[in-house]
């Protein structure tokens, strides 16, 4: 039986293709079996193959198949995309560059952990969110506010709420001296306590309006008081008693004390 002579002569070339096709790994003229199988000499780059036949003739061929696979490190079509895994000991999908043993790279995301955190978010998973920041711009990685902090925060990351007795912007403003014990609320510097006696207001900077008194101005002034007006911290009637009522809370008839008094001195 005459053996074919169709498939004897043929080579194979590997190349990568740019504004040429650059060769990278041929094969020295041979002769197809019926099973043949040809291995590059090392891991090499390369964008396509040809099988040729040296004198022209026509290649019988039933069945092709190419494998490769890329380099520790790389992923990808052309094996050009470099791997992002938190451990960059880890060997990534050569195909899809995912990550399965230790996840994404710190401030990544994605199958192939090539997109950055998502605006507000930051760090491992690109699971903590940055929302004190303003606008929410934060570096994807450590979190580190690019555009500085809201009102009331302070640090890198603006996580920290403004010192005691401080309030604003970067917490340059002092809570006022009429909150009790200084302390106010850091966004925008209204007292967190009640307003002590007499005063009144977000910033506990009023007095109170005629006819109340104490804590917040809470209390209402004795209709016994002229006016039912009384001092705004005590509540004593400022402008005296209404008639026939005597003592610092009006709460005596005249005539009583004047008889208390009578027989006190007699």
């Amino acid at each position: 039986m005459r053996r074919s002579i169709r498939n004897t002569g043929f080579h194979i070339s590997v190349g990568v293709r740019n504004e040429s096709m650059e060769t990278v790994y041929e094969t020295n003229a041979t002769e197809l079996q019926s099973s043949t199988v040809v291995s590059l000499d090392k891991p090499r780059n390369a964008t396509d193959v040809y099988i040729i036949h040296s004198t022209g003739r026509t290649l019988s061929l039933c069945d092709v198949r190419i494998f490769g696979d890329c380099l520790d490190g790389y992923y990808g079509w052309l094996c050009e995309d470099v791997c992002t895994c938190k451990d960059p000991a880890e060997v990534c999908d050569k195909v899809l560059g995912s990550c399965p043993q230790t996840g994404c790279r710190t401030g990544r995301r994605g199958l192939g952990c090539q997109e950055r955190c998502a605006p507000g978010y930051y760090g491992d998973g690109c699971e903590t969110k940055c929302d004190e920041c303003i606008d929410e711009d934060c570096d994807p990685v450590n979190g580190t506010c690019m555009r500085g902090c809201l009102a009331g925060w302070t640090g890198d990351r603006c996580d920290e709420a403004c010192p005691t007795g401080t309030y604003g912007n970067n917490c340059k403003n002092t809570c006022s001296v009429h909150c009790e014990d200084q302390d106010c609320f850091p966004g925008n510097g209204t007292c967190t306590k009640p307003c002590p006696p007499g005063q009144t207001g977000s910033f506990c900077d009023k007095v109170c309006a005629n006819g109340t008194y104490g804590y917040s101005c809470a209390s209402i002034c004795s209709d016994v008081c002229v006016e039912s007006i009384c001092h705004p911290v005590n509540g004593t009637c400022s402008r005296g008693c209404k008639t026939g009522l005597v003592g610092d809370d009006c709460s005596q008839d005249f005539d009583d004390s004047w008889t208390k008094t009578a027989v006190k001195t007699g």
